[in-house]
This record gives C-alpha cells, sequence and structure tokens, in this order.
C-alpha cells in the first residue's frame, strides 16, 4: 500500500512539472516556428558581448549569453530590437556582425517585433520534450498507483 501511495506521490510531481514547463516550452516552440517565415534585413549592430552567466550552484561562470543591440529599418521606418531569438541559444549559434551589420529577422505584420536568430532552439525542443515525457510518465504512475490500491 505504501509503496502505490509512494507511486501516486511520484506521479504527481511529476505531473506538476511537466504541467509548469510544458506551456512555457510550447509558447517559445510556437514563437521559434513563426519566426522562421520573418523577413531577413541588415541591421547596423551598435552592441554584441559575451557575458557569463553565474549560477550559485557552480563556481565561476557557466551559460555564456550574448547582450544584443540592433537598428534596421522597414518602409522608411528605424527600428530598434534587443532579442536574441526565443528560447536558450548557445554562444555557438552567434555569427559576430561585420562590419558593425548583421542580417536580422523581423516579424513582416509587427515590424517590432525582430530577433537575432531565428526559429527554434535545440533546448527549447529538449525542454518541450521532457515536458511531454514527464507528463506521460506521470500519468503511467498515478494510473499505476491507483490500480494498485483498488485491487486490494
Amino acid at each position: 500500500m505504501i509503496k502505490k501511495i509512494f507511486l501516486i506521490l511520484v506521479g504527481i510531481v511529476f505531473l506538476w512539472s511537466g504541467y509548469k514547463l510544458g506551456p512555457y516550452s510550447f509558447d517559445l516552440y510556437q514563437q521559434g516556428k513563426a519566426s522562421e517565415s520573418w523577413v531577413a534585413v541588415e541591421a547596423n549592430v551598435e552592441k554584441f558581448n559575451f557575458r557569463p552567466r553565474t549560477t550559485s550552484r557552480t563556481p565561476g561562470p557557466t551559460n555564456p549569453h550574448a547582450d544584443v543591440l540592433y537598428h534596421y529599418e522597414h518602409a522608411g521606418r528605424t527600428y530598434t530590437g534587443d532579442s536574441l531569438g526565443f528560447g536558450p541559444y548557445s554562444t555557438g549559434q552567434l555569427i559576430r556582425p561585420k562590419n558593425g551589420m548583421a542580417t536580422i529577422y523581423f516579424d513582416p505584420e509587427r515590424p517590432s517585433n525582430s530577433v537575432y536568430i531565428k526559429g527554434i532552439s535545440q533546448p527549447n525542443l529538449g525542454a518541450l520534450a521532457l515536458a511531454i515525457g514527464l507528463s506521460i510518465m506521470g500519468l503511467i504512475l498515478v494510473v499505476f498507483g491507483i490500480k494498485g490500491i483498488v485491487r486490494k
């Protein structure tokens, strides 16, 4: 009986984790997917800096990140953007601007929305798969736990 209750509790934790991670990852997935059809334009890159991120769990710098700031024109209007992309990216995917210029991508329906890297990031796909896996595993554990209790 204790094992079955433990299965149910672990299953609930898995379900809750999938519930929390799933919508966030799916939203980033949808935005990244939509950005694949955005328009490419040359932008004047004002800032492009790598900066290390540190975490309290590990000593020293980890998870390098880039700060970007760029300006681009569309339909006679100048826009400013600072978005790297949708989801976490490794800095290896970033292309340094040449002579202060780089290709960025903007939403033709809302030209003020732009990204330095279009598309879906691999870590975001991993997080989405993890959320789905946690949810499925949680559901299986809860069902088996309840079935075990009902049988007795």
